[in-house]
C-alpha cells in the first residue's frame, strides 16, 4: 500500500497479516487526495490499488481496501526507476517467525476455496492434496521448487531491493508498534481494534505444537537466512 498524501510505502509480505494492516491503514487514507496527489509517472500504482479496490467492491467484500496485493520492493523499485532509498516515501513491512508463518500458509491453501489450476496458488493447492498432513508435508516440501515461491518464500526474497531503507516489524507487535509508527509519520493516533483477517484454521493456535523433530529441523534450514536475519526462534 503507498499513500502519496502521508509519504510512507508498506510493502504486503505473505501471510504476515496483510489484509487487517492495510484495513487498519486505511484510517489514514483519502482517496480522493490520493489520486489528486499521484503523479503521472506513478499512475500504474494508482491503477493497481485501483485495482484491488474495484475487486473488493464487486465481491461484496465487508471491508473495502485501497492496496497493492502484494508487490515486493523490487516492483516498486522498477516503477520509480530509482533505488528505495532515493524515493521521499518511509517504507516499511512485517515479518513472521517462520515456523509460524510455514504452518499458516500451508492450512491457509488447503482451507480455502480452490484457484484456477494455472494460479501459482492452484498449483500449490491441488499438490498438497499429495500429502497426508502438516509434517508429511514438511519432509517433502524442499523436493518441488513451487513450495519455495508465493506464500512459502523466503521472507528476505521478498524484500530484496529494500531491505536497507525498510523498517521492519514483527507481526506479534503489529497492534502497538504500528499505531506508534502511524503516528510519528502522520501525527495522527489511532488505536488497533481490526481484528485478524483471512486467519488460517489450524488445529492449535500455537504454532509449535504442529511440529514434531525433523519438521522443526526442516524448516529452520529452510529458512536459515530468514531466521538469523529476523531474530526468529522456535
Amino acid at each position: 500500500m503507498l499513500s502519496f498524501e502521508h509519504k510512507f510505502l508498506f510493502f504486503e509480505n505473505q501471510k504476515c497479516a496483510s489484509s487487517s494492516i492495510c484495513s487498519y491503514l486505511m484510517n489514514f487514507i483519502n482517496i480522493k487526495e490520493e489520486k489528486r496527489l499521484a503523479s503521472a509517472a506513478l499512475e500504474c500504482v494508482l491503477s493497481r490499488h485501483q485495482e484491488i479496490y474495484n475487486k473488493h467492491v464487486i465481491n461484496n467484500r465487508d471491508t473495502l481496501l485501497w492496496r497493492d496485493g502484494h508487490w515486493p520492493p523490487r516492483k516498486y523499485r522498477s516503477v520509480f526507476k530509482k533505488r528505495l532509498s532515493d524515493v521521499p516515501f518511509k517504507c516499511f513491512g512485517v515479518v513472521r517467525n517462520s515456523w509460524d508463518r510455514a504452518s499458516s500458509a500451508y492450512f491457509h491453501l488447503i482451507t480455502i476455496p480452490e484457484e484456477d489450476a494455472n494460479t501459482i496458488v492452484g498449483k500449490m493447492q491441488r499438490k498438497l492434496k499429495n500429502f497426508n498432513n502438516f509434517n508429511d508435508f514438511c519432509m517433502h516440501m524442499n523436493e518441488d521448487p513451487i513450495f519455495s515461491k508465493g506464500h512459502f518464500s523466503p521472507q528476505l526474497n521478498f524484500y530484496r531491493a529494500g531491505i536497507v531503507p525498510t523498517f521492519f516489524i514483527h507481526l506479534d507487535s503489529i497492534t502497538t508498534e504500528i499505531p506508534f509508527f502511524m503516528r510519528r509519520l502522520t501525527g495522527k493516533f489511532v488505536e488497533w481494534d481490526i481484528p485478524l483477517l483471512n486467519k488460517s484454521e489450524k488445529p492449535f493456535q500455537d504454532y509449535r505444537k504442529l511440529y514434531n523433530a525433523s519438521s522443526k529441523k526442516i524448516i529452520k534450514e529452510k529458512y536459515a537466512r530468514d531466521i538469523e536475519a529476523f531474530g526468529f526462534n522456535f
